[in-house]
């Protein structure tokens, strides 16, 4: 199913299992000499590419349904399966198809799922940081893949949409800087229109010079007017993105999970946000001493 070099050794998976492969000492491995061959797990794998994360190897459990880490544990001298989806498994009920692996700027395991959603997974071992998320879109995802830049890795993606009643496959680049998907950018001269021929019939949301526009349907001409003009521009389809925190556990002789409990003061911590809503609350608050038709400060 597939084959990696993990630590010192080449590393191979089948349906049946997982093993490691030793060669053959100080001289050549060949017929009278054959490389020594372990077997480390029976869990087996899916038929889907493993990655490659630092030392540890990420691949798909043969149901479908479990990421695993294959990495050596010197302690006991053998490789060990972790599964890094044991508190998410509801994220993966519905079985995964394909996996990739961003390592720059945060590295993430992303797979595909089979309704057409992806999981990610926030992974850095050395920090013990494994933290699972969904992300859906206005269709369904297909296929990805990862092509590293100078700076940082870039996913590609294949999306069906339905536009216009007629269904498009795109091409699109996950790019951080800007919050739409299928989104076009526009840098120049003022204007007062952009053109999403792409997207006809479809809410859009669009944001100028660091301000919000009202969402808007682009009209069957692909021609969406802006007023005030824009410079610098972004538009495409909106998403929102939602924080669910985990139940708490509290110290206390048992457990705390069937107690009454209620919160007296909430902190979020945040880095240059915008729009962030808390319990109906929109952060940062607008004032009398706010200036209509600029742009606010994002907040950190």
């Amino acid at each position: 199913r597939w084959s990696g070099e993990a630590e010192k050794w080449q590393t191979m998976a089948a349906h049946a299992g997982e093993e490691s492969e030793m060669g053959g000492g100080e001289t050549s491995i060949s017929a009278t000499n054959p490389p020594k061959i372990n077997t480390e797990t029976n869990i087996g794998s899916a038929n889907v590419d493993a990655v490659k994360a630092g030392r540890s190897i990420i691949y798909l459990q043969r149901a479908g349904k479990k990421v695993l880490e294959f990495t050596y544990e010197y302690t006991q001298d053998a490789y060990q399966p972790l599964d890094i989806t044991l508190l998410s498994d509801h994220l993966m009920e519905l079985g995964l198809t394909n996996l990739v692996f961003v390592q720059e700027p945060v590295p993430m395991i992303i797979g595909l799922r089979t309704d057409g959603h992806y999981v990610a997974c926030t992974y850095d071992k050395q920090q013990k940081i494994v933290g699972w998320h969904e992300h859906d879109t206005d269709g369904d995802y297909e296929s990805f893949a990862v092509l590293p830049t100078e700076d940082q890795d870039r996913l590609w993606v294949t999306v069906k949409r339905t536009v216009n009643s007629v269904v498009h496959r795109y091409v699109e680049m996950f790019n951080p800087d800007i919050s739409v998907h299928s989104g076009l950018t526009y840098s120049g001269v003022a204007i007062n229109h952009i053109h999403l021929d792409h997207l006809i019939g479809k809410t859009v949301k669009i944001v100028g010079d660091g301000a919000v526009y009202p969402a808007v349907i682009v009209p069957a001409t692909g021609i969406v007017p802006m007023n005030p003009t824009a410079a610098e521009i972004y538009a495409g389809l909106p998403y929102t993105c939602t924080l669910i925190t985990n139940r708490p556990e509290v110290q206390v002789q048992g457990t705390s999970q069937g107690l009454k409990k209620r919160w007296s003061r909430i902190r979020i911590r945040v880095i240059d946000t915008l729009g962030l809503t808390v319990n109906g609350q929109t952060i940062p608050e607008l004032s009398s001493e706010t200036v209509m038709g600029t742009g606010r400060t994002p907040v950190t």
